[in-house]
């Protein structure tokens, strides 16, 4: 199974998690990549495309204006399966995703909100979770001294996602209640105390120096989430979440959960007070999404979606 990667990751810089999980899979004389920051590339895109012959070609493209839809036909045509993907939410589906529907096999996102909507326009749609890498987020390595508690993500203001507004009262909730036993890491917080987005080894070490993180995403979208989830889990970290539409089905017991401010206080307590509980969950919880959601866990997933 030959695979071409066209994404945002697969730059000439030092392979990723991403890129390694696709060679562990397929072997690297099957998987080439091309990078979407390339200046030419539609063109060198056929080039490789034609000279490698894949047999998918997975497409991580984020923004309109980067691949063509006539190059995306000729692929098609010529029998390889293309998967178009985000990992990201917006508000809506972006436009041009539904303007390349006809000219690729599947588009699929993190979440089944938009998966039913493209369905619903009559295109073949289909659910991929996003992936991590469990080399970087892991139990047992180096960590920072950290708060017990801490949030990671960033502050666009109240009414830019529909969730946006919930987080910055629970910002502000955690901080009246904990104190400096709680930290804010991301940009945009008023008395932010960093971030660590320069740096995934960081914010491992991070994560592995606090007692308990929080997981909210800015959608209540059913069955997405973003990544912080996975590398809070698969740093060994005690991850309390918003309780996200799909949540308990998917991620069963690697999390606590909590739908209002009081749910959440509760939980915190709970876990503070009790070490052995916190740490038995983050134990539990860290084999589960290493044999679940990993980066190779989602190759596999997109082969699956392929064949």
């Amino acid at each position: 199974m030959k695979i071409l990667h066209i994404g945002l990751c697969a730059t000439p810089n030092t392979m990723n998690g991403f890129q390694k999980a696709f060679i562990d899979v397929v072997g690297k004389e099957n998987y080439k990549e091309i990078y979407t920051g390339d200046k030419d590339l539609n063109v060198n895109t056929l080039l490789l495309f034609n000279e490698f012959k894949p047999d998918i070609v997975f497409m991580q493209i984020q923004a309109p204006g980067i691949i063509t839809h006539s190059v995306c036909q000729i692929m098609k045509d010529s029998g390889a399966f293309i998967i178009n993907w985000t990992g990201d939410k917006r508000h809506d589906v972006p436009q041009w995703m539904i303007d390349l529907a006809p000219y690729v096999s599947l588009t699929s996102f993190s979440n089944m909100d938009d998966v039913n909507i493209m369905r619903s326009l009559g295109f073949k749609s289909e659910y991929l979770e996003i992936g991590y890498d469990p080399e970087i987020y892991k139990l047992e390595n180096e960590s920072l001294n950290m708060p017990d508690i801490v949030f990671m993500g960033n502050n666009y203001g109240r009414g830019y996602f529909p969730m946006s507004g919930f987080r910055i009262d629970m910002v502000d909730f955690l901080h009246q209640e904990y104190g400096n036993r709680f930290g804010v890491y991301g940009s945009g917080w008023a008395y932010g105390n960093g971030n660590f987005n320069h740096s995934q080894l960081e914010e491992a070490k991070a994560y592995r120096g606090a007692k308990i993180a929080i997981n909210c995403s800015h959608f209540d979208s059913l069955n997405y989430n973003s990544d912080r989830l996975l590398r809070i889990l698969g740093s060994g970290t005690a991850c309390i979440s918003y309780n996200h539409l799909g949540m308990k089905e998917t991620y069963l017991n690697s999390c606590a959960y909590f739908n209002d401010f009081n749910d959440l206080k509760n939980q915190i307590n709970f876990l503070l007070d009790n070490t052995l509980d916190r740490m038995e969950m983050s134990s539990l919880a860290n084999n589960f999404v290493k044999n679940t959601f990993t980066f190779k866990h989602q190759v596999e997933n997109i082969i699956k979606l392929a064949v």
